[in-house]
């Protein structure tokens, strides 16, 4: 029910992706100029940063060899004092093109007589001390030849306001996104594949090039740690101008009370008017991406009914996944005046989605799968409290699903879809009888909470297994978008403790699910056996 897709299948996908990207790369000599720096990464000072971040580690990672391997970098640095680092100025590390350890050089700076520094140069690292900073690399010549380094020590010495940031070169990142070189490095039974995706993948560039700055930061405070995406567009840019729209706010829309907690809830009040000039133009990049004359209709399509319901729409919307019976229930809400017309229009489109999906990747059961649902028709209608509710099933002859299935209405002019008759419902009594309206922080375009205690009581009840922590104590991850002079923040915080105890209830329930389907083969096989016998006696 909770699980949609195998977690090693993904990580096997992942690490395919990352390796493709490290390829394309490709390799040059170390020779550290601005131009060839792939990403930088920065922290505040060290005596500071690094107890924080053991710590943190110790509470995400249950294990006694990561423990004593994390206490051995301790030492290093070190622990338990980290005398020899400067109290006032963190440390920086630069990553340029080329595939070796040489193109890696780390500025830091260190008290006077530090024995950091002399354990470095045992250890066979070339040492430059600059302006009151030591640059430290594992290539003696680069370093000795190296004459423009203002730039570095800007960066080191800037103002740094999260414990670690990492930050890639956006030129970077769009110049080595090469799909000639992927579909070299994927080989040519992908060639195809990558050449039907080929208009999302440039972009995606497109986009990724109107970004100025791009930074991924961490702040291990205590017992939470947060995790930021920052993202500064450039100035005049038509991503910049969505994310300096002014959102937030109190909304139109009730706040929905639920027999059970949610899994996962979700609340958006963006700005309609810049989403729809936003929508227009990314539109217009990916018509200019296409080469494939059957997809470009068939995109033209799904924009032309998409942009008429985006008329409809306010900006304003509510996710929820929910316990609905023995599965997990869906039920979305969409702000506007939408009508009954815009209703079967809308669920229309989302077979057009699936057609799209089918024809990108040539497999219409990896498109069921991205929607997480087939390609459904009108089965019926019928009207709950005055409003006309339409019930979407599988099509004639498919294997019957009772999950398989959507309910949709216009209520109030709001856009209602969920996975059952009774979330529909629920939807609809709450919209015309709670007055509480949902509401969000000026400038925050989105907030959601995962729930994973919740999840994990899912987890475990669906294995018939238990835990050894306490789930009344699992905290949920907390999430917000917030959007304002031309940047948009997404932040993510997490209890370690509760985070570590739901991984390892996430890893014990795949683990007993492989062992399900092989007892299950098992018994198949035994009863083929069995079979085979009796018809041979």
């Amino acid at each position: 029910m909770l699980r949609t897709m195998d977690s090693g299948k993904i990580m096997k996908k992942f690490a395919l992706f990352i390796a493709a990207m490290a390829l394309s790369i490709g390799s040059l000599c170390a020779a550290y100029k601005q131009e060839d720096m792939l990403l930088y990464a920065r922290t505040k000072p060290l005596k500071g940063v690094v107890p924080k971040f053991m710590r943190f580690a110790k509470e995400i990672v249950d294990d006694k060899y990561f423990e004593s391997s994390l206490h051995a970098f301790g030492l290093m640095l070190g622990h338990p004092n980290y005398e020899g680092f400067s109290q006032k100025e963190g440390a920086a590390m630069f990553l340029f093109e080329g595939g070796s350890k040489k193109n890696i050089l780390f500025a830091a700076k260190f008290d006077k007589n530090s024995p950091i520094k002399a354990d470095l140069i045992r250890k066979g690292l070339a040492l430059k001390d600059v302006k009151g900073w030591t640059l430290i690399t594992f290539d003696r010549e680069a370093l000795d030849g190296l004459t423009n380094v203002d730039w570095m020590l800007d960066i080191a010495g800037g103002d740094v306001k999260n414990d670690i940031e990492i930050c890639p070169s956006v030129n970077k990142l769009v110049e080595n996104m090469n799909i000639d070189v992927f579909k070299k490095e994927m080989g040519p039974s992908f060639g195809e594949k990558i050449d039907r995706v080929a208009f999302l993948f440039y972009t995606i560039r497109d986009e990724i090039d109107e970004l100025h700055r791009i930074c991924l930061a961490g702040n291990f405070d205590g017992p939470k740690t947060t995790i930021l995406l920052q993202l500064k567009a450039k100035l005049g840019s038509d991503i910049g101008a969505l994310w300096s729209a002014k959102v937030g706010g109190t909304t139109e829309l009730p706040q929905l009370v639920f027999d059970v907690e949610p899994y996962i809830s979700l609340f958006a009040n963006s700005n309609a008017k810049e989403n729809r000039t936003f929508t227009d133009k990314l539109n217009h990049k990916i018509l200019k991406n296409c080469s494939y004359s059957d997809l470009d209709v068939l995109l033209k399509k799904i924009m032309e009914k998409s942009k008429k319901f985006a008329n409809k729409e306010n900006g304003q919307g509510i996710f929820h996944t929910v316990p609905d019976g023995e599965n997990m229930g869906v039920l979305g809400i969409v702000g506007g005046k939408c009508s009954d017309a815009d209703v079967k229009a809308m669920m229309d489109c989302d077979a057009n989605l699936e057609d799209l999906i089918s024809h990108c990747v040539g497999d219409s059961e990896i498109a069921k799968r991205v929607l997480l649902s087939p390609k459904f028709e009108h089965k019926s209608q019928y009207t709950y409290r005055k409003e006309t509710v339409h019930f979407y099933g599988l099509p004639s002859g498919s294997e019957a699903d009772s999950n398989e299935e959507s309910y949709a209405c216009a209520c109030n002019g709001n856009f209602v879809i969920a996975t059952s008759k009774a979330l529909v419902e629920k939807a609809i009594d709450n919209i015309l009888d709670n007055e509480t309206r949902i509401s969000l922080k000026e400038g925050h375009l989105c907030q959601a909470s995962i729930n994973l205690r919740q999840i994990a009581n899912g987890l475990l009840s669906e294995n018939g297994s238990s835990s050894s922590h306490s789930l009344g104590d699992m905290k949920p991850v907390d999430m917000e978008i917030i959007c304002g002079n031309n940047a948009q923040t997404i932040r993510v915080t997490f209890d370690n403790v509760s985070f570590r105890e739901f991984g390892k209830i996430l890893v014990s329930s795949d683990s007993n699910a492989e062992t399900s389907k092989e007892e299950l083969s098992s018994e198949k096989d035994e009863t083929a056996n069995q079979n085979q016998n009796l018809d041979q006696d």
